[in-house]
């Protein structure tokens, strides 16, 4: 099962983690009242999804001690547009 995880992240693959991972690993940086939704990992990467905004984790450096935060408020979305490409096996 780790192996499949490890070839997903080097494949570019998000995989999904639970709540309570999540929660021991970033819930010093949650604010007031924020709770965890959802979040994914890619190799040392994070996007964590919460009630109040979207959190970026990049873990840095060969013992990933030192990593960078950014987050978005949820508030602060205003638009989101998609785009597909066309795929003739729909």
């Amino acid at each position: 099962m780790a192996f499949g995880k490890f070839i997903q992240g080097l494949a570019g693959n998000f995989s999904e983690q639970n709540k309570e991972t999540l929660i021991k690993e970033y819930g010093q940086y949650l604010l007031e009242n924020e709770e965890i939704q959802s979040g994914y990992k890619l190799i040392r990467d994070s996007i964590i999804f919460t009630n109040i905004r979207i959190i970026f984790t990049d873990k840095q450096g060969a013992t990933s001690r030192k990593m960078s935060i950014k987050s978005i408020f949820l508030m602060n979305i205003v638009n989101v547009e998609m785009e597909t490409c066309w795929s003739r096996y729909r």
